[in-house]
Protein backbone atom coordinates (compact mmCIF):
# COMPACT_ATOMS: atom_id res chain seq x y z
CA UNK A 1 0.00 0.00 0.00
CA UNK A 2 1.39 3.40 -0.80
CA UNK A 3 0.49 6.74 0.74
CA UNK A 4 0.62 10.41 -1.11
CA UNK A 5 2.42 13.71 0.91
CA UNK A 6 3.16 16.63 -0.23
CA UNK A 7 6.59 18.11 -0.25
CA UNK A 8 6.61 19.66 2.15
CA UNK A 9 5.56 17.99 4.76
CA UNK A 10 7.38 14.84 3.40
CA UNK A 11 10.31 17.32 3.88
CA UNK A 12 9.46 18.75 7.68
CA UNK A 13 8.64 15.07 8.61
CA UNK A 14 12.23 13.93 7.46
CA UNK A 15 13.93 17.09 9.22
CA UNK A 16 11.83 16.08 12.80
CA UNK A 17 9.23 18.97 12.07
CA UNK A 18 11.45 21.62 11.25
CA UNK A 19 10.30 22.74 7.73
CA UNK A 20 6.57 23.54 8.03
CA UNK A 21 6.65 27.28 8.37
CA UNK A 22 8.96 27.16 5.12
CA UNK A 23 6.63 24.35 3.60
CA UNK A 24 3.60 27.25 4.24
CA UNK A 25 5.73 29.60 2.42
CA UNK A 26 6.79 27.77 -0.86
CA UNK A 27 2.84 26.50 -1.08
CA UNK A 28 1.75 30.55 -0.49
CA UNK A 29 4.64 31.31 -3.04
CA UNK A 30 3.41 29.00 -5.25
CA UNK A 31 -0.18 29.76 -5.34
CA UNK A 32 0.51 33.51 -6.30
CA UNK A 33 3.12 32.76 -9.08
CA UNK A 34 0.34 30.48 -11.27
CA UNK A 35 -2.12 33.54 -11.18
CA UNK A 36 -5.17 31.90 -10.39
CA UNK A 37 -4.07 28.35 -11.49
CA UNK A 38 -2.73 25.70 -8.78
CA UNK A 39 0.28 22.76 -9.91
CA UNK A 40 0.14 20.29 -7.45
CA UNK A 41 2.66 18.01 -6.98
CA UNK A 42 2.51 14.16 -5.40
CA UNK A 43 5.31 11.94 -4.19
CA UNK A 44 3.94 8.31 -3.50
CA UNK A 45 5.81 5.44 -1.77
CA UNK A 46 5.16 2.52 -0.03
CA UNK A 47 4.54 2.51 3.76
CA UNK A 48 7.57 2.39 5.76
CA UNK A 49 9.75 3.15 2.91
CA UNK A 50 12.58 5.85 3.14
CA UNK A 51 11.76 9.38 1.70
CA UNK A 52 14.24 8.25 -1.42
CA UNK A 53 12.08 5.75 -2.49
CA UNK A 54 9.26 7.99 -2.82
CA UNK A 55 8.39 8.78 -6.93
CA UNK A 56 6.50 12.15 -7.78
CA UNK A 57 3.73 12.24 -9.79
CA UNK A 58 3.30 15.67 -11.12
CA UNK A 59 -1.01 16.56 -12.11
CA UNK A 60 -0.91 19.36 -14.36
CA UNK A 61 -2.88 22.67 -13.88
CA UNK A 62 -6.35 22.82 -14.18
CA UNK A 63 -7.86 25.66 -16.06
CA UNK A 64 -10.41 28.23 -13.76
CA UNK A 65 -13.86 27.50 -14.43
CA UNK A 66 -15.44 30.87 -15.92
CA UNK A 67 -17.06 32.61 -13.06
CA UNK A 68 -20.96 33.36 -14.24
CA UNK A 69 -22.97 35.89 -12.48
CA UNK A 70 -26.86 34.40 -12.37
CA UNK A 71 -27.84 30.89 -12.82
CA UNK A 72 -26.84 28.68 -15.35
CA UNK A 73 -28.43 29.41 -18.40
CA UNK A 74 -30.66 26.49 -20.25
CA UNK A 75 -29.12 25.16 -23.23
CA UNK A 76 -31.19 26.82 -26.74
CA UNK A 77 -33.70 23.82 -27.87
CA UNK A 78 -32.71 22.54 -31.56
CA UNK A 79 -34.58 23.77 -34.69
CA UNK A 80 -37.46 21.43 -36.16
CA UNK A 81 -36.05 19.52 -39.54
CA UNK A 82 -37.17 21.34 -42.57
CA UNK A 83 -38.65 18.19 -43.54
CA UNK A 84 -40.86 18.05 -40.53
CA UNK A 85 -42.07 21.98 -40.90
CA UNK A 86 -42.81 21.04 -44.45
CA UNK A 87 -45.08 18.42 -43.59
CA UNK A 88 -46.69 20.76 -40.88
CA UNK A 89 -47.20 23.50 -43.24
CA UNK A 90 -48.40 20.81 -46.07
CA UNK A 91 -51.27 19.51 -43.86
CA UNK A 92 -52.15 22.94 -42.69
CA UNK A 93 -52.90 23.95 -46.58
CA UNK A 94 -54.94 21.32 -47.16
CA UNK A 95 -57.04 21.66 -44.58
CA UNK A 96 -57.59 25.39 -45.49
CA UNK A 97 -58.47 23.79 -49.08
CA UNK A 98 -60.65 21.46 -48.01
CA UNK A 99 -62.63 23.91 -45.71
CA UNK A 100 -63.19 26.26 -48.76
CA UNK A 101 -63.94 22.92 -51.32
CA UNK A 102 -66.86 22.08 -48.49
CA UNK A 103 -68.16 25.89 -48.57
CA UNK A 104 -68.13 26.22 -52.26
CA UNK A 105 -69.84 22.83 -52.45
CA UNK A 106 -72.58 24.12 -49.56
CA UNK A 107 -73.68 27.27 -52.04
CA UNK A 108 -73.61 25.32 -55.45
CA UNK A 109 -76.11 23.22 -53.26
CA UNK A 110 -77.88 26.21 -51.68
CA UNK A 111 -77.58 28.08 -55.25
CA UNK A 112 -78.93 24.49 -56.91
CA UNK A 113 -81.90 24.64 -54.69
CA UNK A 114 -82.73 28.17 -55.45
CA UNK A 115 -82.71 28.20 -59.02
CA UNK A 116 -84.87 24.65 -59.22
CA UNK A 117 -87.30 27.02 -57.19
CA UNK A 118 -87.35 29.82 -59.41
CA UNK A 119 -87.20 27.40 -62.76
CA UNK A 120 -90.49 25.98 -61.25
CA UNK A 121 -92.32 28.61 -60.15
CA UNK A 122 -91.83 30.44 -62.97
CA UNK A 123 -92.96 27.34 -65.79
CA UNK A 124 -96.17 27.62 -62.76
CA UNK A 125 -96.47 31.37 -64.19
CA UNK A 126 -96.86 30.47 -67.52
CA UNK A 127 -99.01 28.29 -67.38
CA UNK A 128 -101.54 30.36 -65.39
CA UNK A 129 -101.17 33.21 -67.82
CA UNK A 130 -99.35 35.12 -65.64
CA UNK A 131 -96.43 37.44 -67.03
CA UNK A 132 -95.48 39.77 -64.32
CA UNK A 133 -94.64 36.50 -61.67
CA UNK A 134 -93.22 34.85 -64.58
CA UNK A 135 -90.99 38.00 -65.37
CA UNK A 136 -89.66 38.18 -61.93
CA UNK A 137 -89.01 34.83 -61.34
CA UNK A 138 -86.83 35.09 -64.65
CA UNK A 139 -85.15 38.28 -62.90
CA UNK A 140 -84.18 36.34 -60.07
CA UNK A 141 -82.86 33.14 -62.87
CA UNK A 142 -80.58 35.88 -64.42
CA UNK A 143 -78.70 37.12 -61.42
CA UNK A 144 -78.06 32.97 -59.83
CA UNK A 145 -77.10 31.17 -63.34
CA UNK A 146 -74.39 31.70 -65.77
CA UNK A 147 -73.42 30.11 -68.62
CA UNK A 148 -70.01 29.00 -67.51
CA UNK A 149 -70.96 28.20 -64.12
CA UNK A 150 -71.66 24.27 -63.15
CA UNK A 151 -74.20 21.98 -64.44
CA UNK A 152 -77.21 23.54 -62.69
CA UNK A 153 -76.23 27.19 -63.63
CA UNK A 154 -75.83 26.48 -67.11
CA UNK A 155 -79.26 24.55 -67.74
CA UNK A 156 -81.05 27.05 -65.61
CA UNK A 157 -79.42 30.21 -68.63
CA UNK A 158 -80.82 27.42 -71.17
CA UNK A 159 -84.27 27.38 -69.55
CA UNK A 160 -84.55 30.68 -68.88
CA UNK A 161 -83.98 31.58 -72.38
CA UNK A 162 -86.93 29.31 -73.50
CA UNK A 163 -89.01 30.42 -71.00
CA UNK A 164 -88.80 34.24 -72.02
CA UNK A 165 -89.67 33.21 -75.51
CA UNK A 166 -92.63 31.85 -73.93
CA UNK A 167 -93.35 35.52 -72.35
CA UNK A 168 -93.25 37.16 -75.22
CA UNK A 169 -94.94 34.84 -77.71
CA UNK A 170 -98.10 36.88 -77.64
CA UNK A 171 -96.25 39.72 -79.04
CA UNK A 172 -96.05 38.17 -82.38
CA UNK A 173 -94.29 41.50 -83.74
CA UNK A 174 -91.50 41.76 -80.76
CA UNK A 175 -90.77 37.70 -80.78
CA UNK A 176 -90.01 38.38 -84.47
CA UNK A 177 -87.37 40.90 -84.12
CA UNK A 178 -85.60 39.54 -81.23
CA UNK A 179 -85.71 35.91 -82.82
CA UNK A 180 -85.96 35.61 -86.34
CA UNK A 181 -84.67 32.15 -86.95
CA UNK A 182 -87.76 31.06 -84.95
CA UNK A 183 -89.73 31.32 -87.65
CA UNK A 184 -87.83 28.96 -89.90
CA UNK A 185 -86.30 25.52 -89.49
CA UNK A 186 -84.81 24.07 -87.02
CA UNK A 187 -81.09 25.17 -86.70
CA UNK A 188 -81.42 28.05 -89.58
CA UNK A 189 -79.43 30.52 -87.37
CA UNK A 190 -76.42 28.34 -87.08
CA UNK A 191 -73.97 27.63 -90.18
CA UNK A 192 -73.36 24.07 -91.10
CA UNK A 193 -69.91 23.90 -89.75
CA UNK A 194 -71.37 25.52 -85.98
CA UNK A 195 -74.36 22.53 -86.34
CA UNK A 196 -72.08 19.49 -87.27
CA UNK A 197 -69.27 20.70 -85.16
CA UNK A 198 -72.04 20.62 -82.34
CA UNK A 199 -73.17 17.56 -83.20
CA UNK A 200 -70.19 15.78 -83.23
CA UNK A 201 -68.81 17.26 -80.07
CA UNK A 202 -72.11 15.71 -78.36
CA UNK A 203 -71.60 12.22 -79.77
CA UNK A 204 -68.18 12.33 -79.02
CA UNK A 205 -67.95 13.39 -75.62
CA UNK A 206 -71.67 11.99 -74.03
CA UNK A 207 -70.37 9.65 -71.49
CA UNK A 208 -74.13 7.85 -72.10
CA UNK A 209 -74.08 8.08 -76.18
CA UNK A 210 -70.38 6.29 -75.89
CA UNK A 211 -72.34 3.61 -74.14
CA UNK A 212 -74.52 3.46 -76.85
CA UNK A 213 -72.43 3.06 -79.44
CA UNK A 214 -70.94 0.16 -77.32
CA UNK A 215 -74.43 -1.40 -77.22
CA UNK A 216 -74.57 -1.12 -80.79
CA UNK A 217 -71.58 -2.70 -81.85
CA UNK A 218 -72.43 -5.69 -79.54
CA UNK A 219 -75.20 -6.16 -81.03
CA UNK A 220 -73.76 -6.01 -84.51
CA UNK A 221 -71.40 -8.72 -83.56
CA UNK A 222 -74.20 -10.86 -82.45
CA UNK A 223 -76.61 -10.45 -85.32
CA UNK A 224 -73.84 -10.83 -87.73
CA UNK A 225 -71.72 -13.89 -86.20
CA UNK A 226 -72.00 -16.22 -88.85
CA UNK A 227 -71.91 -13.64 -92.03
CA UNK A 228 -68.88 -12.70 -94.19
CA UNK A 229 -70.64 -9.84 -96.59
CA UNK A 230 -71.89 -7.16 -94.10
CA UNK A 231 -73.30 -4.04 -94.61
CA UNK A 232 -74.55 -1.74 -92.01
CA UNK A 233 -76.08 1.29 -93.25
CA UNK A 234 -75.38 4.43 -90.68
CA UNK A 235 -78.32 7.19 -91.21
CA UNK A 236 -75.67 9.77 -89.85
CA UNK A 237 -75.56 9.51 -85.87
CA UNK A 238 -72.19 7.54 -84.74
CA UNK A 239 -69.45 9.04 -84.47
CA UNK A 240 -66.67 7.35 -86.40
CA UNK A 241 -64.25 6.28 -83.70
CA UNK A 242 -67.14 3.63 -82.68
CA UNK A 243 -67.05 2.18 -86.22
CA UNK A 244 -63.31 2.02 -85.36
CA UNK A 245 -64.19 -0.14 -82.62
CA UNK A 246 -66.08 -2.47 -84.80
CA UNK A 247 -63.41 -2.94 -87.14
CA UNK A 248 -61.32 -4.17 -84.06
CA UNK A 249 -64.31 -6.26 -83.14
CA UNK A 250 -64.36 -7.76 -86.35
CA UNK A 251 -60.45 -8.47 -86.57
CA UNK A 252 -60.46 -10.50 -83.44
CA UNK A 253 -64.18 -12.26 -83.97
CA UNK A 254 -63.40 -16.10 -83.98
CA UNK A 255 -64.22 -17.04 -87.80
CA UNK A 256 -62.96 -19.23 -90.37
CA UNK A 257 -63.01 -16.61 -92.85
CA UNK A 258 -61.91 -12.77 -92.05
CA UNK A 259 -65.35 -10.58 -92.61
CA UNK A 260 -65.98 -8.46 -95.18
CA UNK A 261 -67.18 -4.72 -94.68
CA UNK A 262 -69.57 -2.45 -96.46
CA UNK A 263 -69.76 0.96 -94.51
CA UNK A 264 -72.62 3.78 -96.04
CA UNK A 265 -72.84 6.72 -94.31
CA UNK A 266 -75.43 9.15 -94.54
CA UNK A 267 -74.80 12.73 -94.07
CA UNK A 268 -75.79 15.94 -95.49
CA UNK A 269 -72.26 17.89 -96.26
CA UNK A 270 -70.02 15.15 -97.29
CA UNK A 271 -66.77 17.07 -97.30
CA UNK A 272 -67.01 17.03 -93.06
CA UNK A 273 -66.70 12.86 -93.38
CA UNK A 274 -62.94 13.27 -95.16
CA UNK A 275 -61.29 12.99 -92.23
CA UNK A 276 -63.23 10.24 -90.87
CA UNK A 277 -63.12 8.46 -94.39
CA UNK A 278 -59.07 8.62 -93.92
CA UNK A 279 -59.15 7.65 -90.09
CA UNK A 280 -61.25 4.44 -91.25
CA UNK A 281 -59.19 3.33 -94.37
CA UNK A 282 -56.07 3.48 -92.00
CA UNK A 283 -57.85 1.16 -89.31
CA UNK A 284 -59.01 -1.40 -91.99
CA UNK A 285 -55.05 -1.46 -93.23
CA UNK A 286 -53.85 -2.19 -90.26
CA UNK A 287 -56.19 -4.83 -89.03
CA UNK A 288 -56.83 -6.26 -91.87
CA UNK A 289 -60.28 -6.36 -92.29
CA UNK A 290 -61.23 -5.11 -96.09
CA UNK A 291 -63.63 -1.80 -95.85
CA UNK A 292 -66.18 -0.27 -98.69
CA UNK A 293 -66.72 3.22 -97.96
CA UNK A 294 -69.84 4.20 -99.34
CA UNK A 295 -70.85 7.99 -98.41
CA UNK A 296 -74.29 9.18 -99.12
CA UNK A 297 -74.50 12.64 -99.27
CA UNK A 298 -78.59 13.68 -98.02
CA UNK A 299 -80.31 14.20 -95.17
CA UNK A 300 -82.28 11.34 -93.63
CA UNK A 301 -85.59 13.16 -94.84
CA UNK A 302 -84.54 13.56 -98.49
CA UNK A 303 -83.24 10.29 -98.20
CA UNK A 304 -83.47 7.66 -101.15
CA UNK A 305 -83.11 4.47 -100.33
CA UNK A 306 -82.08 3.49 -104.12
CA UNK A 307 -78.55 5.27 -102.93
CA UNK A 308 -77.96 3.05 -100.03
CA UNK A 309 -77.02 -0.21 -102.29
CA UNK A 310 -77.99 -2.23 -100.65
CA UNK A 311 -77.44 -6.39 -101.48
CA UNK A 312 -79.45 -9.15 -101.32
CA UNK A 313 -76.20 -11.38 -100.48
CA UNK A 314 -75.27 -9.24 -97.68
CA UNK A 315 -76.31 -9.09 -94.03
CA UNK A 316 -77.78 -5.64 -93.86
CA UNK A 317 -78.16 -3.67 -90.21
CA UNK A 318 -79.80 -0.31 -90.47
CA UNK A 319 -78.18 1.80 -87.03
CA UNK A 320 -80.15 5.52 -86.15
CA UNK A 321 -78.58 7.36 -83.47
CA UNK A 322 -81.22 9.72 -82.61
CA UNK A 323 -81.95 10.58 -86.01
CA UNK A 324 -85.62 9.39 -86.17
CA UNK A 325 -87.76 11.23 -83.45
CA UNK A 326 -86.80 14.48 -85.72
CA UNK A 327 -89.24 13.07 -88.27
CA UNK A 328 -91.82 11.99 -86.06
CA UNK A 329 -95.05 13.95 -86.82
CA UNK A 330 -99.06 13.98 -85.81
CA UNK A 331 -100.27 13.03 -89.03
CA UNK A 332 -102.40 9.86 -89.02
CA UNK A 333 -103.89 7.87 -92.08
CA UNK A 334 -106.51 5.38 -90.09
CA UNK A 335 -106.62 5.27 -86.36
CA UNK A 336 -109.00 2.27 -86.04
CA UNK A 337 -106.45 -0.84 -87.23
CA UNK A 338 -105.08 -1.97 -83.78
CA UNK A 339 -101.33 -2.69 -83.35
CA UNK A 340 -100.29 -6.15 -84.32
CA UNK A 341 -100.02 -8.82 -81.45
CA UNK A 342 -96.61 -9.20 -80.73
CA UNK A 343 -96.49 -5.18 -80.94
CA UNK A 344 -99.14 -4.66 -78.36
CA UNK A 345 -98.03 -7.42 -76.42
CA UNK A 346 -94.09 -5.50 -75.67
CA UNK A 347 -95.65 -2.12 -75.49
CA UNK A 348 -97.94 -3.33 -72.44
CA UNK A 349 -94.88 -4.09 -70.27
CA UNK A 350 -94.31 -0.39 -70.52
CA UNK A 351 -96.13 2.18 -69.14
CA UNK A 352 -96.08 4.91 -72.08
CA UNK A 353 -99.42 6.60 -73.84
CA UNK A 354 -99.06 4.89 -77.13
CA UNK A 355 -99.75 6.61 -80.29
CA UNK A 356 -101.99 4.74 -83.58
CA UNK A 357 -100.66 2.16 -84.83
CA UNK A 358 -101.17 3.44 -88.68
CA UNK A 359 -99.37 6.64 -88.80
CA UNK A 360 -98.68 8.72 -92.16
CA UNK A 361 -95.48 10.74 -90.69
CA UNK A 362 -92.29 10.93 -92.28
CA UNK A 363 -90.78 8.41 -90.02
CA UNK A 364 -93.62 6.02 -90.77
CA UNK A 365 -93.03 5.60 -94.08
CA UNK A 366 -89.32 5.28 -94.26
CA UNK A 367 -89.67 2.54 -91.73
CA UNK A 368 -91.72 0.66 -94.16
CA UNK A 369 -89.04 1.51 -96.89
CA UNK A 370 -86.64 -0.25 -95.11
CA UNK A 371 -88.96 -3.14 -94.42
CA UNK A 372 -89.03 -3.73 -98.34
CA UNK A 373 -85.16 -3.86 -97.74
CA UNK A 374 -85.13 -7.45 -96.08
CA UNK A 375 -82.91 -6.13 -93.09
CA UNK A 376 -81.08 -8.70 -90.75
CA UNK A 377 -81.95 -6.07 -88.01
CA UNK A 378 -82.72 -2.69 -87.26
CA UNK A 379 -80.65 -0.90 -84.35
CA UNK A 380 -82.21 2.27 -82.81
CA UNK A 381 -81.32 4.81 -79.90
CA UNK A 382 -83.24 7.37 -78.90
CA UNK A 383 -84.27 9.79 -75.90
CA UNK A 384 -86.03 7.90 -73.28
CA UNK A 385 -88.19 10.35 -72.59
CA UNK A 386 -91.77 11.96 -73.22
CA UNK A 387 -91.02 15.77 -74.88
CA UNK A 388 -93.52 14.91 -77.13
CA UNK A 389 -96.59 15.97 -75.48
CA UNK A 390 -98.80 19.11 -76.07
CA UNK A 391 -98.62 20.40 -72.72
CA UNK A 392 -96.49 22.90 -71.41
CA UNK A 393 -95.75 21.91 -67.48
CA UNK A 394 -95.52 18.15 -68.99
CA UNK A 395 -93.00 19.19 -71.28
CA UNK A 396 -90.99 21.37 -68.28
CA UNK A 397 -91.34 18.72 -65.70
CA UNK A 398 -90.22 15.90 -67.72
CA UNK A 399 -87.37 17.91 -69.23
CA UNK A 400 -85.93 19.60 -66.74
CA UNK A 401 -84.02 16.72 -65.06
CA UNK A 402 -83.47 15.13 -68.12
CA UNK A 403 -81.01 18.13 -69.44
CA UNK A 404 -79.47 18.33 -65.98
CA UNK A 405 -78.25 14.60 -66.47
CA UNK A 406 -77.02 15.27 -70.27
CA UNK A 407 -75.15 18.54 -69.12
CA UNK A 408 -73.74 16.97 -65.86
CA UNK A 409 -73.26 14.05 -67.89
CA UNK A 410 -70.54 16.49 -69.98
CA UNK A 411 -69.07 18.70 -67.64
CA UNK A 412 -67.97 15.12 -65.49
CA UNK A 413 -66.79 13.47 -68.33
CA UNK A 414 -63.87 16.23 -68.29
CA UNK A 415 -64.60 17.11 -71.86
CA UNK A 416 -62.90 19.70 -73.56
CA UNK A 417 -64.37 23.59 -72.52
CA UNK A 418 -64.88 24.16 -76.26
CA UNK A 419 -66.57 21.09 -77.52
CA UNK A 420 -68.73 21.14 -74.66
CA UNK A 421 -69.85 24.65 -74.74
CA UNK A 422 -70.79 23.84 -78.39
CA UNK A 423 -72.62 20.92 -78.12
CA UNK A 424 -74.29 22.70 -75.43
CA UNK A 425 -74.77 26.00 -76.90
CA UNK A 426 -75.55 24.85 -80.12
CA UNK A 427 -77.50 21.61 -79.53
CA UNK A 428 -78.68 21.07 -76.15
CA UNK A 429 -79.69 24.78 -75.87
CA UNK A 430 -81.79 24.58 -79.33
CA UNK A 431 -83.06 21.29 -78.23
CA UNK A 432 -84.53 22.92 -74.99
CA UNK A 433 -85.76 26.09 -76.78
CA UNK A 434 -87.23 23.82 -79.38
CA UNK A 435 -89.32 21.63 -76.40
CA UNK A 436 -89.81 24.47 -73.79
CA UNK A 437 -90.93 27.19 -76.28
CA UNK A 438 -92.89 24.96 -79.22
CA UNK A 439 -96.55 26.06 -79.95
CA UNK A 440 -99.30 24.20 -79.01
CA UNK A 441 -98.69 21.24 -81.80
CA UNK A 442 -94.76 19.93 -79.92
CA UNK A 443 -91.60 20.51 -80.47
CA UNK A 444 -90.93 20.62 -84.40
CA UNK A 445 -87.71 18.22 -84.07
CA UNK A 446 -87.17 17.27 -80.68
CA UNK A 447 -89.77 15.06 -80.57
CA UNK A 448 -88.53 12.78 -77.84
CA UNK A 449 -90.36 9.70 -77.19
CA UNK A 450 -90.57 6.49 -75.03
CA UNK A 451 -89.72 3.10 -76.08
CA UNK A 452 -93.13 2.68 -75.15
CA UNK A 453 -94.15 4.83 -78.28
CA UNK A 454 -92.05 2.97 -80.62
CA UNK A 455 -92.94 -0.41 -80.21
CA UNK A 456 -96.15 0.19 -81.55
CA UNK A 457 -94.73 2.17 -84.06
CA UNK A 458 -92.16 0.23 -85.48
CA UNK A 459 -94.79 -2.84 -85.25
CA UNK A 460 -97.18 -0.92 -87.79
CA UNK A 461 -94.34 -1.09 -89.97
CA UNK A 462 -93.61 -4.74 -90.01
CA UNK A 463 -90.81 -4.89 -87.41
CA UNK A 464 -91.20 -6.63 -84.14
CA UNK A 465 -88.56 -6.72 -80.88
CA UNK A 466 -85.25 -9.01 -81.26
CA UNK A 467 -84.99 -11.80 -78.94
CA UNK A 468 -83.73 -10.84 -75.62
CA UNK A 469 -80.43 -12.86 -75.96
CA UNK A 470 -79.40 -10.30 -78.89
CA UNK A 471 -78.65 -7.95 -76.30
CA UNK A 472 -77.49 -10.04 -73.03
CA UNK A 473 -74.08 -9.76 -74.21
CA UNK A 474 -74.24 -5.77 -74.94
CA UNK A 475 -76.04 -5.01 -71.40
CA UNK A 476 -72.76 -6.71 -69.81
CA UNK A 477 -70.25 -5.17 -71.88
CA UNK A 478 -72.14 -1.87 -71.38
CA UNK A 479 -71.49 -2.28 -67.56
CA UNK A 480 -68.25 -3.19 -67.51
CA UNK A 481 -67.38 0.32 -69.77
CA UNK A 482 -69.72 2.38 -67.66
CA UNK A 483 -67.98 1.03 -64.90
CA UNK A 484 -64.57 2.76 -66.00
CA UNK A 485 -66.29 6.18 -66.71
CA UNK A 486 -65.75 8.70 -64.92
CA UNK A 487 -67.76 8.34 -61.65
CA UNK A 488 -68.64 5.01 -62.84
CA UNK A 489 -67.28 3.37 -59.76
CA UNK A 490 -70.94 4.24 -58.02
CA UNK A 491 -73.56 2.30 -59.35
CA UNK A 492 -76.36 4.13 -59.33
CA UNK A 493 -74.08 6.84 -61.83
CA UNK A 494 -74.65 5.01 -64.87
CA UNK A 495 -76.83 1.75 -64.83
CA UNK A 496 -78.70 -0.48 -67.41
CA UNK A 497 -81.98 -1.99 -67.75
CA UNK A 498 -82.45 -4.81 -70.36
CA UNK A 499 -85.95 -6.51 -71.45
CA UNK A 500 -86.34 -8.37 -74.48
CA UNK A 501 -84.47 -6.81 -77.60
CA UNK A 502 -83.64 -3.33 -75.77
CA UNK A 503 -81.76 -2.22 -73.06
CA UNK A 504 -82.41 1.47 -71.30
CA UNK A 505 -79.28 3.54 -70.47
CA UNK A 506 -79.64 5.49 -66.87
CA UNK A 507 -77.88 8.18 -65.03
CA UNK A 508 -78.51 8.50 -61.23
CA UNK A 509 -81.80 6.16 -62.04
CA UNK A 510 -82.92 8.41 -64.79
CA UNK A 511 -83.50 7.03 -67.95
CA UNK A 512 -81.97 9.14 -70.46
CA UNK A 513 -81.70 6.35 -74.17
CA UNK A 514 -82.76 3.36 -75.00
CA UNK A 515 -80.99 1.22 -77.70
CA UNK A 516 -83.44 -1.48 -79.18
CA UNK A 517 -83.38 -3.83 -81.37
CA UNK A 518 -85.82 -4.97 -84.13
CA UNK A 519 -86.33 -7.65 -86.67
CA UNK A 520 -88.65 -8.16 -89.27
CA UNK A 521 -91.76 -10.05 -88.64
Amino acid sequence: MATATAPAAVAAADNGGHGSSSASQNASGSGEGQGGSMSLSLQLRPLGSTPTAAVAVSVPPMAAAPMMAGPAAAAPAPAPPLATMAVAQNASLAAVASALAAHRRNQATHRSSALHGHLRRCAEALAASRPADADAELASIARMASADGDAVQRVAVAFAEAMARVVIRPWRGVSAALFPSDAGAAGDALTAWEAEFARQSFLNLCPLLHLAAVAVNEIILETTRNDKFIHIVDLGGIHHAHWVELLQGLATRRAAVRPCLRLTIVHEHKHFLAQAAQVLAAESDRHGVPLDLHIVESSVEALKLDALGVRSDHAVVIVSMLQLHRLVGAGILSTTAPPSPAAAAAASMITSPLPPANMSSKVDRLLRGFHLLSPRAIILTENEANHFVPSFTDRFASALPYYEQLFAAMEEAGAAAVERKAAERYLLREEIKDVIACDHDGPRWARHETLGRWVVRMGAAGFALAPAITVVTAAGRVRAVAARLPGGGDERRYGVTEGGGWLILNREEKPMFCVSAWRRQ
